[in-house]
């Protein structure tokens, strides 16, 4: 159930996301930008997927046979993509204040 949950969330942001990239890219390179996006999320898929079973298989994630060490890499992955989605959020903070800030400045000149 929490993954249906997560798609649905992602399945809803995706396109709010890809239309503020679209917004934020010169007219000229939209088209290269939009080719772009569906490119650099089939890599981070890929990367995120490979991240995931480096950690597991790190952290005791192939012996099935012993719940303890599954326990401990489901907590290591948590910790792991929650750090790195927290990292995202404050970077993404910043830059949608920097470009409300560089409007600000265009507006007032």
């Amino acid at each position: 159930m929490p993954l249906s949950f997560l798609g649905a969330g992602i399945g809803n942001v995706w396109p709010h996301l890809n239309t503020f990239i679209l917004q934020l890219t010169d007219v000229g390179e939209r088209d290269m930008a939009a080719s772009a996006l569906s490119t650099v999320q089939m890599y981070a898929v890929a990367f995120g997927t490979a991240l995931a079973g480096l950690v597991g298989n790190l952290t005791g994630f192939n012996d099935a046979s012993n719940l303890a060490h599954i326990a401990n890499s489901a907590i290591w992955l948590f910790c792991l993509f929650g750090f790195a989605a927290a990292l995202a959020v404050v970077a993404s903070r910043k830059l949608v204040a920097d470009l409300k800030a560089k409007h600000h400045e265009s507006a007032g000149s």
